[in-house]
Protein backbone atom coordinates (compact mmCIF):
# COMPACT_ATOMS: atom_id res chain seq x y z
CA UNK A 1 0.00 0.00 0.00
CA UNK A 2 0.90 3.62 -0.53
CA UNK A 3 3.66 4.32 2.04
CA UNK A 4 1.26 7.12 3.84
CA UNK A 5 -0.82 4.59 5.71
CA UNK A 6 2.05 3.15 7.17
CA UNK A 7 3.73 6.41 7.84
CA UNK A 8 4.55 8.19 10.90
CA UNK A 9 1.32 10.65 10.14
CA UNK A 10 -0.77 7.66 10.95
CA UNK A 11 0.58 7.28 14.31
CA UNK A 12 -0.53 8.28 17.84
CA UNK A 13 2.45 10.28 17.99
CA UNK A 14 1.60 12.76 15.37
CA UNK A 15 -1.91 12.57 16.03
CA UNK A 16 -1.73 14.51 19.69
CA UNK A 17 0.23 17.24 17.83
CA UNK A 18 -3.55 18.40 16.45
CA UNK A 19 -4.98 17.49 20.48
CA UNK A 20 -4.42 20.91 21.91
CA UNK A 21 -4.55 21.35 25.43
CA UNK A 22 -7.59 22.83 27.16
CA UNK A 23 -6.39 25.77 28.23
CA UNK A 24 -5.20 27.19 24.75
CA UNK A 25 -8.82 28.73 24.16
CA UNK A 26 -7.53 31.63 22.04
CA UNK A 27 -6.86 28.68 19.37
CA UNK A 28 -10.71 27.66 19.15
CA UNK A 29 -10.79 31.74 17.76
CA UNK A 30 -8.77 30.90 14.68
CA UNK A 31 -10.62 31.10 11.60
CA UNK A 32 -11.40 27.58 10.31
CA UNK A 33 -9.22 27.62 7.93
CA UNK A 34 -6.37 27.32 10.50
CA UNK A 35 -4.28 24.02 10.32
CA UNK A 36 -4.27 23.71 13.96
CA UNK A 37 -7.84 23.61 14.34
CA UNK A 38 -8.99 21.16 11.39
CA UNK A 39 -5.67 18.89 11.16
CA UNK A 40 -6.58 16.12 13.49
CA UNK A 41 -9.51 15.74 11.63
CA UNK A 42 -7.47 15.47 8.25
CA UNK A 43 -5.36 12.95 9.73
CA UNK A 44 -7.65 10.81 11.66
CA UNK A 45 -9.98 11.04 8.26
CA UNK A 46 -6.75 10.04 6.31
CA UNK A 47 -6.42 7.31 8.70
CA UNK A 48 -9.61 6.07 8.16
CA UNK A 49 -9.80 6.24 4.29
CA UNK A 50 -6.64 3.48 4.86
CA UNK A 51 -8.26 1.68 7.30
CA UNK A 52 -11.15 0.68 4.76
CA UNK A 53 -9.09 -0.03 2.13
CA UNK A 54 -6.96 -2.38 3.72
CA UNK A 55 -10.27 -4.19 5.04
CA UNK A 56 -11.85 -4.56 2.31
CA UNK A 57 -8.72 -5.91 0.32
CA UNK A 58 -8.50 -8.26 3.19
CA UNK A 59 -12.31 -9.04 3.01
CA UNK A 60 -11.78 -10.27 -1.23
CA UNK A 61 -8.36 -11.85 -0.36
CA UNK A 62 -10.26 -14.14 2.11
CA UNK A 63 -13.34 -14.49 -0.53
CA UNK A 64 -10.28 -15.63 -3.04
CA UNK A 65 -8.90 -18.17 -1.64
CA UNK A 66 -12.61 -19.63 -0.65
CA UNK A 67 -13.18 -19.92 -4.21
CA UNK A 68 -12.13 -23.56 -5.87
CA UNK A 69 -11.03 -23.60 -9.58
CA UNK A 70 -13.44 -26.04 -11.41
CA UNK A 71 -12.70 -27.15 -14.71
CA UNK A 72 -13.88 -29.71 -17.45
CA UNK A 73 -10.41 -30.46 -19.02
CA UNK A 74 -6.82 -29.84 -17.63
CA UNK A 75 -5.62 -26.53 -19.06
CA UNK A 76 -2.57 -26.07 -20.30
CA UNK A 77 -0.13 -23.28 -18.77
CA UNK A 78 -1.14 -20.25 -20.79
CA UNK A 79 -5.30 -21.06 -20.61
CA UNK A 80 -4.80 -21.19 -16.61
CA UNK A 81 -2.67 -17.80 -16.22
CA UNK A 82 -5.02 -16.06 -18.62
CA UNK A 83 -8.06 -17.35 -16.45
CA UNK A 84 -6.57 -16.20 -13.03
CA UNK A 85 -5.25 -13.16 -14.11
CA UNK A 86 -8.71 -12.23 -15.87
CA UNK A 87 -10.02 -13.31 -12.25
CA UNK A 88 -7.75 -11.24 -9.86
CA UNK A 89 -8.50 -8.32 -12.37
CA UNK A 90 -12.29 -8.71 -11.97
CA UNK A 91 -11.73 -9.18 -8.27
CA UNK A 92 -10.16 -5.44 -8.57
CA UNK A 93 -12.12 -3.55 -10.57
CA UNK A 94 -15.19 -4.99 -8.09
CA UNK A 95 -13.12 -4.66 -4.98
CA UNK A 96 -12.77 -0.93 -6.23
CA UNK A 97 -16.41 -0.01 -6.66
CA UNK A 98 -17.37 -1.48 -3.52
CA UNK A 99 -15.22 0.66 -1.39
CA UNK A 100 -16.38 4.11 -3.20
CA UNK A 101 -19.59 3.01 -2.64
CA UNK A 102 -19.37 3.29 1.02
CA UNK A 103 -17.37 6.14 1.25
CA UNK A 104 -20.30 7.53 -1.57
CA UNK A 105 -23.04 6.68 0.82
CA UNK A 106 -21.46 8.15 3.94
CA UNK A 107 -20.81 11.17 2.51
CA UNK A 108 -24.64 11.45 0.94
CA UNK A 109 -25.96 10.28 4.74
CA UNK A 110 -23.58 13.00 6.39
CA UNK A 111 -24.45 15.84 3.77
CA UNK A 112 -28.57 15.10 3.83
CA UNK A 113 -28.82 15.45 7.56
CA UNK A 114 -26.36 18.39 7.90
CA UNK A 115 -24.70 16.91 10.81
CA UNK A 116 -22.70 19.59 12.73
CA UNK A 117 -18.82 18.88 12.65
CA UNK A 118 -16.96 18.47 15.66
CA UNK A 119 -14.50 21.68 14.11
CA UNK A 120 -18.07 23.55 12.98
CA UNK A 121 -16.38 23.26 9.17
CA UNK A 122 -20.09 22.98 8.31
CA UNK A 123 -22.11 24.53 10.69
CA UNK A 124 -21.35 26.73 13.58
CA UNK A 125 -23.37 28.09 16.25
CA UNK A 126 -24.92 31.52 17.22
CA UNK A 127 -24.65 31.73 20.64
CA UNK A 128 -25.41 35.21 22.45
CA UNK A 129 -23.40 36.30 25.32
CA UNK A 130 -26.59 38.36 26.49
CA UNK A 131 -28.57 35.72 27.13
CA UNK A 132 -29.22 35.10 30.75
CA UNK A 133 -32.09 32.36 30.81
CA UNK A 134 -30.68 28.49 31.98
CA UNK A 135 -32.88 27.31 28.53
CA UNK A 136 -32.61 29.20 25.42
CA UNK A 137 -32.53 28.10 21.73
CA UNK A 138 -29.14 28.63 19.82
CA UNK A 139 -29.33 29.29 16.19
CA UNK A 140 -27.04 27.92 13.62
CA UNK A 141 -26.05 29.15 10.67
CA UNK A 142 -24.30 27.23 7.84
CA UNK A 143 -20.88 27.67 7.30
CA UNK A 144 -19.48 30.17 4.27
CA UNK A 145 -15.86 28.82 2.68
CA UNK A 146 -14.82 31.30 0.24
CA UNK A 147 -17.28 33.78 -1.43
CA UNK A 148 -20.85 32.23 -1.59
CA UNK A 149 -20.06 28.35 -0.85
CA UNK A 150 -22.56 27.17 1.31
CA UNK A 151 -21.99 23.82 3.42
CA UNK A 152 -26.43 24.00 3.65
CA UNK A 153 -26.46 23.70 -0.02
CA UNK A 154 -23.42 22.39 -1.38
CA UNK A 155 -20.93 19.19 -0.46
CA UNK A 156 -18.17 20.67 -2.63
CA UNK A 157 -16.79 23.74 -0.09
CA UNK A 158 -13.55 23.99 0.42
CA UNK A 159 -10.57 26.30 1.17
CA UNK A 160 -6.82 26.20 1.26
CA UNK A 161 -5.42 25.16 4.92
CA UNK A 162 -3.31 27.20 6.23
CA UNK A 163 -2.04 28.50 9.78
CA UNK A 164 -0.92 31.73 11.19
CA UNK A 165 3.00 31.95 12.72
CA UNK A 166 2.50 32.21 16.65
CA UNK A 167 5.97 34.45 16.37
CA UNK A 168 5.75 36.33 13.36
CA UNK A 169 1.94 36.40 12.36
CA UNK A 170 2.99 35.29 9.00
CA UNK A 171 0.23 33.31 7.24
CA UNK A 172 1.78 29.83 6.03
CA UNK A 173 -0.40 28.12 3.65
CA UNK A 174 -0.11 24.31 3.98
CA UNK A 175 0.44 22.72 0.19
CA UNK A 176 -2.04 20.40 -1.22
CA UNK A 177 -4.24 20.69 2.16
CA UNK A 178 -7.97 21.72 1.90
CA UNK A 179 -10.45 22.73 4.73
CA UNK A 180 -13.59 20.51 4.27
CA UNK A 181 -12.90 18.37 1.05
CA UNK A 182 -10.25 15.50 2.21
CA UNK A 183 -10.83 13.44 -1.63
CA UNK A 184 -9.50 16.86 -3.17
CA UNK A 185 -6.31 17.29 -0.78
CA UNK A 186 -2.71 16.01 -1.66
CA UNK A 187 0.04 14.79 0.26
CA UNK A 188 2.18 17.70 -1.08
CA UNK A 189 3.49 18.69 2.40
CA UNK A 190 3.86 15.27 3.72
CA UNK A 191 6.74 14.92 1.01
CA UNK A 192 7.95 17.99 2.06
CA UNK A 193 10.40 17.79 4.85
CA UNK A 194 10.36 21.61 5.41
CA UNK A 195 6.55 21.82 5.25
CA UNK A 196 6.84 19.23 8.05
CA UNK A 197 8.97 21.02 10.03
CA UNK A 198 6.83 24.18 9.44
CA UNK A 199 4.01 22.50 10.81
CA UNK A 200 5.62 20.95 13.88
CA UNK A 201 7.10 24.57 14.96
CA UNK A 202 3.52 25.62 15.61
CA UNK A 203 3.92 22.81 19.04
CA UNK A 204 7.20 23.19 20.33
CA UNK A 205 5.94 25.58 22.23
CA UNK A 206 3.66 22.96 24.74
CA UNK A 207 5.68 20.03 23.81
CA UNK A 208 8.49 18.06 25.03
CA UNK A 209 10.59 16.91 21.98
CA UNK A 210 11.49 18.68 18.99
CA UNK A 211 11.95 15.94 16.98
CA UNK A 212 9.85 16.00 13.41
CA UNK A 213 8.64 12.99 12.05
CA UNK A 214 10.14 12.11 8.55
CA UNK A 215 8.88 13.40 5.62
CA UNK A 216 7.30 10.77 3.03
CA UNK A 217 10.21 9.03 0.71
CA UNK A 218 9.58 10.49 -3.08
CA UNK A 219 12.87 7.65 -3.64
CA UNK A 220 10.07 4.79 -3.26
CA UNK A 221 9.20 3.73 -6.47
CA UNK A 222 5.33 4.05 -6.52
CA UNK A 223 2.70 4.46 -9.14
CA UNK A 224 1.09 7.75 -7.50
CA UNK A 225 2.93 11.33 -7.29
CA UNK A 226 3.08 14.08 -4.58
CA UNK A 227 0.01 15.78 -6.53
CA UNK A 228 -2.18 13.17 -6.30
CA UNK A 229 -5.62 13.73 -4.95
CA UNK A 230 -6.34 11.58 -2.05
CA UNK A 231 -9.88 10.60 -4.05
CA UNK A 232 -7.05 9.16 -6.73
CA UNK A 233 -5.10 7.15 -4.15
CA UNK A 234 -8.35 5.61 -2.35
CA UNK A 235 -10.15 4.74 -6.00
CA UNK A 236 -6.45 2.50 -6.12
CA UNK A 237 -7.47 1.78 -2.75
CA UNK A 238 -3.97 2.90 -2.01
CA UNK A 239 -2.65 -0.19 -3.65
CA UNK A 240 1.14 0.48 -5.18
CA UNK A 241 1.38 -2.62 -7.14
CA UNK A 242 -0.88 -6.17 -7.45
CA UNK A 243 1.02 -8.89 -7.26
CA UNK A 244 0.00 -12.40 -7.47
CA UNK A 245 1.97 -16.00 -7.64
CA UNK A 246 0.65 -18.05 -10.12
CA UNK A 247 1.97 -21.68 -10.08
CA UNK A 248 0.80 -24.02 -12.70
CA UNK A 249 2.66 -26.81 -11.48
CA UNK A 250 0.86 -26.58 -8.06
CA UNK A 251 -2.50 -26.55 -10.78
CA UNK A 252 -1.46 -29.48 -12.42
CA UNK A 253 0.03 -31.99 -9.31
CA UNK A 254 -3.42 -31.59 -8.15
CA UNK A 255 -5.69 -32.07 -10.91
CA UNK A 256 -3.22 -34.05 -13.51
CA UNK A 257 -4.92 -37.12 -15.28
CA UNK A 258 -4.13 -40.53 -14.47
CA UNK A 259 -3.72 -41.32 -18.60
CA UNK A 260 -4.28 -39.39 -21.69
CA UNK A 261 -5.47 -39.96 -24.71
CA UNK A 262 -5.64 -38.11 -28.07
CA UNK A 263 -6.50 -37.94 -31.49
CA UNK A 264 -4.06 -36.68 -34.71
CA UNK A 265 -6.49 -35.04 -37.29
CA UNK A 266 -3.96 -34.94 -40.62
CA UNK A 267 -5.67 -33.56 -43.53
CA UNK A 268 -5.94 -36.35 -46.74
CA UNK A 269 -3.39 -35.91 -49.67
CA UNK A 270 -4.26 -36.20 -53.25
CA UNK A 271 -2.74 -39.61 -53.38
CA UNK A 272 -4.45 -40.91 -50.55
CA UNK A 273 -7.66 -40.22 -51.54
CA UNK A 274 -6.71 -41.68 -55.11
CA UNK A 275 -5.57 -44.59 -53.46
CA UNK A 276 -8.79 -45.07 -51.10
CA UNK A 277 -11.12 -44.69 -54.05
CA UNK A 278 -9.04 -47.31 -55.94
CA UNK A 279 -9.31 -49.66 -53.18
CA UNK A 280 -12.94 -49.07 -52.73
CA UNK A 281 -13.46 -49.21 -56.75
CA UNK A 282 -11.56 -52.96 -56.25
CA UNK A 283 -13.43 -54.30 -53.53
CA UNK A 284 -16.90 -53.06 -55.33
CA UNK A 285 -15.79 -54.91 -58.62
CA UNK A 286 -14.69 -58.09 -57.00
CA UNK A 287 -18.31 -57.72 -54.52
CA UNK A 288 -20.43 -57.20 -58.31
CA UNK A 289 -18.59 -60.30 -59.58
CA UNK A 290 -18.70 -62.59 -56.77
CA UNK A 291 -22.53 -61.04 -56.98
CA UNK A 292 -22.94 -61.70 -61.15
CA UNK A 293 -21.46 -65.33 -60.66
CA UNK A 294 -23.60 -66.53 -57.82
CA UNK A 295 -26.84 -65.27 -59.56
CA UNK A 296 -25.83 -66.43 -62.91
CA UNK A 297 -25.66 -70.19 -61.54
CA UNK A 298 -28.46 -69.79 -59.56
CA UNK A 299 -30.70 -68.50 -62.72
CA UNK A 300 -28.99 -71.59 -64.59
CA UNK A 301 -30.10 -74.07 -62.14
CA UNK A 302 -33.35 -72.62 -61.98
CA UNK A 303 -33.38 -72.80 -65.82
CA UNK A 304 -32.77 -76.08 -65.95
CA UNK A 305 -35.24 -77.87 -63.80
CA UNK A 306 -37.74 -76.41 -65.29
CA UNK A 307 -36.51 -77.88 -68.47
CA UNK A 308 -36.14 -81.14 -66.96
CA UNK A 309 -39.92 -82.26 -66.20
CA UNK A 310 -40.42 -81.39 -70.12
CA UNK A 311 -38.55 -82.94 -71.77
CA UNK A 312 -38.84 -86.27 -70.18
CA UNK A 313 -42.50 -85.65 -70.65
CA UNK A 314 -41.97 -85.13 -74.62
CA UNK A 315 -39.26 -88.85 -74.51
CA UNK A 316 -42.06 -90.66 -72.97
CA UNK A 317 -44.85 -90.03 -75.49
CA UNK A 318 -42.77 -91.17 -77.81
CA UNK A 319 -42.38 -94.32 -76.64
CA UNK A 320 -46.16 -95.03 -75.81
CA UNK A 321 -47.06 -94.32 -80.12
CA UNK A 322 -44.06 -96.85 -81.17
CA UNK A 323 -45.45 -99.73 -79.10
Amino acid sequence: MHQVCSSMFMNYDWLKLFQMPYELQHILDRPITDNRKYGASFYLNLKSLCLLANTTIKEYQNQFYDQQLISSHLMNRNEFEFKLNKTIDELRRKMSVDAIRILEVTRVIMHGNQYVSGYFTSWQYQIRPDYTMPLYPVPSQPVLHGANCSCATSSQCFENAFFIDWYTDEIFFVPGILIGCLLRSTLECLYSQSCVDRMMDQYLFYLNTRQSPLALNQSIPSQFQPNNTVNELFHELFIEEYSAFISYDNYYSQCAPTYCSYTIAVRAEFFDIAITMLGVYGGLVIVLRLMITCGIRILSKIYQRRIAPHHFSRETKCASDTK
